[in-house]
């Protein structure tokens, strides 16, 4: 009886032995497998990463050439407008002289003491500055005609003198 209690335990180990053996094997497997697929992910999740960068990369570098591109253009831009800058204030430098006879040859009809040699000599110089024919031809029949005696002019040679400069200064702007 005690062979066979001896028996009976040896043959229930070595059941429970091969149970454990079994399932060892079958946990084995599993982490085998759970190994397999992690190998598995992890190389999904790497391509997915470098297709992610590859994208943000090619996006950047999108960028970068539409940049480089608004700074070629805005480069362009600030030398034409520099170019411009300089035209126009070469521009109003010309103006000046004329806006200096204007006013003069206005003082010699408009001005409160009423026409006098002195406004007249004063508009002189600043029309021969201009060193321009027809404004001088109009500027000469302006004086000419103006008759001492009576303090009387022809508004209309003044007019086309004045009328003459403002064309110049017309001419010296940009369009």
């Amino acid at each position: 009886m005690k062979n066979i209690v001896i028996a009976a335990i040896f043959i229930i180990l070595a059941g429970v032995g091969g149970y454990f053996f079994y399932q060892n094997q079958s946990l084995e497997k599993q982490i085998a497998d759970l190994k397999d697929e992690k190998a598995g992910v992890e190389k999904e999740l790497a391509v997915l990463k470098n297709s992610d960068l590859a994208k943000d990369l090619e996006l950047t570098q999108l960028k970068l050439k539409t940049s480089e591109k608004d700074l070629s253009e805005s480069k362009k831009e600030v030398a034409r407008l520099g170019s411009r800058v300089t035209t126009l204030e070469t521009g109003l430098n010309k103006i000046r002289p004329y806006l200096n006879a204007i006013e003069a040859v206005q003082k010699v009809v408009l001005g409160d003491t009423g026409i006098t040699k002195g406004l007249v000599a004063n508009a002189d110089p600043k029309v021969s500055a201009l060193k321009d024919q027809e404004i001088s031809g109009h500027w000469q029949k302006a004086k000419d005609n103006i008759d001492w005696e009576v303090m009387g002019w022809q508004q209309r040679y003044f007019g086309d003198t004045i009328s003459t400069i403002i064309l110049r200064i017309l001419n010296i702007l940009p369009d």
